[in-house]
């Protein structure tokens, strides 16, 4: 069995879920002979990193004028 964990971004706004993850788990599981060859979990780091930073700053770094910022935090 193929082991495959579908990761969220973790810097995101936790009102707006990704449905881009539904959507890859979707379509890996369209095909029945394929869906037994699959074991899917999701992770969901962003709800992790709003607890330790907060809601609003959380947000503030998945804002588009902040992303780098964000991805500057994960770099250090």
């Amino acid at each position: 069995m193929i082991k495959l964990l579908l990761v969220n971004k973790p810097f995101c706004y936790l009102e707006n879920p990704s449905l881009a993850l539904v959507q890859l788990r979707s379509n890996v599981l369209d095909d029945r002979e394929v869906v037994s060859k699959f074991d899917i979990k999701f992770c969901h780091p962003e709800h992790d990193f709003a607890q330790c930073l907060g809601l609003e700053l959380g947000n503030r770094l998945a804002d588009a004028e902040n992303a780098l910022t964000g991805e500057a935090i994960l770099h250090l």
